[in-house]
């Protein structure tokens, strides 16, 4: 195991339309111990990709699932979600939420429920019907053109299980 604690990487980049190996990548997390944490903003809606796989997914669903800025998802493997400690949990994130709503101890859900925050209602909505909508049409015959510009490649963030840096920041770099 080495000092990489986890690789971020978006699945599809999206100044030029690249998409990440992912395959690639998991097999190299895979070898160094590593999680993988892949970002679907640009892919979700066209581009398969099976988000149980990976260590963490995230999504803004205002990009290709037609959605209404504010919504977004996020998935957390099982081995990822008993490492992680929720920071703006909330109300929403208890077992039964209208047992959570009043009184302390804040009581948590056990799963990934945990993470959720209280939902922006009126992006939810829209969010709501645009998943129907793409659910009805289906997505097999949506694919993007990239742009035509051409930008350089971002390489994949990584963090490191390295100690924190003086005044309390992460290591992170772009290498």
């Amino acid at each position: 195991m080495g000092d990489t604690a986890g690789v971020a990487v978006s699945a599809v980049q999206s100044a030029t339309g690249e998409i990440a190996d992912l395959d690639a990548l998991e097999s190299a997390c895979a070898r160094h111990g590593a999680d993988l944490v892949v970002d679907l903003t640009q892919s979700a809606g066209w581009l398969d990709v099976h988000a149980g796989r990976f260590a963490a997914t995230v999504c803004g669903a205002y990009k290709w699932l037609l959605s209404p800025r504010g919504s977004a998802f996020l998935t957390v493997g099982p081995e990822l979600a008993q490492r992680l400690r929720p920071l703006a949990a909330n109300w929403f994130a208890g077992d039964d939420v209208w047992q959570s709503t009043y009184g302390l101890p804040l009581r948590l859900a056990t799963h990934a429920r945990r993470f959720d925050v209280s939902p922006a209602w009126h992006s939810w909505v829209g969010t709501e019907a645009s998943l129907r909508y793409l659910h009805r049409i289906g997505t097999g015959h949506c694919t993007p053109t990239p742009p035509t510009w051409h930008a350089p490649s971002r390489r994949p963030r990584i963090w490191s299980r390295a100690p924190p840096r003086p005044g309390g920041a992460g290591a992170v770099s772009g290498a």
